[in-house]
């Protein structure tokens, strides 16, 4: 398990540290609390903490859960641990991504079998570029690659 800590410093820099790197011996969410708790109680900044972001993974759910209750019994907290338990957006967002693939997979599948065809053969390819790409020869594309240019 990483835990890594977002700081803005006295000079209003923000920093990034790595706090802890470790095995952990169990996944289960009370397990993966107190391995926490202990990180910040050893570096004394139980009382500084604003939120703990992780992905949706239930076991997360039951860490930060036994760290609010936690948190509760330390002398100081952030806005009471109110906004504690932050979802990572980068993870929520996958899991967006990958459940819209999932319903234009077969339509993906059906672009990828078309373009493999055309492929193929030097010959499809100069059709397929010369159909494609006639209603637009006024336009050229020129970026300066190689790889890029559409002869038409």
């Amino acid at each position: 398990m990483c835990l890594t800590v977002h700081y803005v410093d006295n000079e209003w820099v923000l920093r990034k540290k790595v706090l802890n790197f470790c095995p952990i011996s169990s996944h289960r969410g009370v397990d993966i609390g107190k391995v926490v708790e202990m990180c910040l109680l050893k570096w004394g900044i139980e009382s500084n903490v604003f939120t703990i972001t992780v992905d949706n993974a239930t076991a997360n759910d039951v860490a930060v859960a036994y760290l609010k209750n936690k948190y509760a019994n330390w002398e100081k907290s952030v806005l009471e641990g109110k906004w504690l338990h932050v979802r990572c957006t980068a993870h929520v967002t996958n899991l967006i991504v990958q459940d819209g693939l999932s319903h234009i997979g077969k339509s993906v599948d059906c672009v990828r079998a078309a373009v493999k065809y055309v492929r193929q053969s030097p010959q499809r390819k100069k059709s397929t570029l010369e159909k494609c790409c006639r209603p637009y020869s006024r336009f050229r594309l020129n970026d300066g690659n190689e790889k890029n240019q559409i002869e038409v």
